[in-house]
């Protein structure tokens, strides 16, 4: 049935029913979408394509709210490798849910969990339990500009044309048009933050990845 249901929405339904979330929307996958950096068309395939054939996580999706914009909750009691122990700030979670601090049964309030960190660049997080996925917004941002300019280099204008007027260089619209060749499952992982770590913008233009869709999948597999 949810495939079914599925299936004749991406028919009779249109991407211009989305637009960008004006407040942070966190998917059944704990991912995060934020205001003005999504491409609408990943949220319009997310929605009517893996939210209905597949479970909402909604113990993943408030784990991820509570770590991510309700980090004053939390008390750190102990710390070991792999495992942190952890208490809820009962005043401060009281505050969150409107209610009276006595309301709130304290004793279940201290939970030990596993942790992992996450570095990228100078940026160091630590998630509890299995980190979520993290959506390269540079990658997915240069991979829609790549698809607009290559559909303009097809109503055919030149690369030093669509150079000119986005100020870039001949190169770059040419390497950024070649992220439009990604094969659609590749892109569908990029968007919804399933890639291999190694597979950027950078990677990309570097290798001169194939055009051809099952060389792509071979090639970024082993990364």
């Amino acid at each position: 049935m949810q495939n079914l249901v599925s299936k004749l929405s991406f028919e009779s339904l249109s991407e211009n029913l989305f637009k960008q979330p004006i407040i942070p929307l966190i998917d059944g996958r704990d991912a995060i979408w934020y205001p003005k950096s999504k491409d609408t068309s990943a949220l319009f395939n997310y929605t009517f394509g893996r939210q209905v054939v597949e479970p909402y996580d909604y113990t993943a999706a408030i784990r991820t709210y509570a770590h991510e914009f309700m980090p004053d909750v939390f008390i750190i009691l102990g710390l070991r490798p792999g495992a942190i122990r952890v208490q809820l700030d009962t005043p401060v979670l009281a505050k969150w849910l409107d209610c009276l601090p006595g309301h709130i049964n304290a004793s279940g309030l201290t939970i030990e969990t596993p942790f992992q960190m996450r570095r990228r660049g100078v940026e160091l997080k630590l998630h509890l339990g299995d980190p979520p996925p993290e959506i390269d917004e540079a990658l997915v941002q240069n991979i829609v500009k790549g698809r607009r300019w290559l559909a303009m280099v097809i109503d055919g204008k030149s690369f030093s044309e669509i150079a000119q007027v986005e100020n870039v260089s001949t190169r770059r619209v040419q390497d950024i048009a070649n992220l439009a060749l990604i094969a659609p499952d590749i892109l569908d992982a990029i968007t919804l933050g399933e890639k291999p770590d190694g597979l950027s913008t950078d990677y990309l233009i570097k290798t001169r990845f194939s055009a051809i869709w099952s060389e792509q999948r071979a090639q970024f597999s082993a990364l």
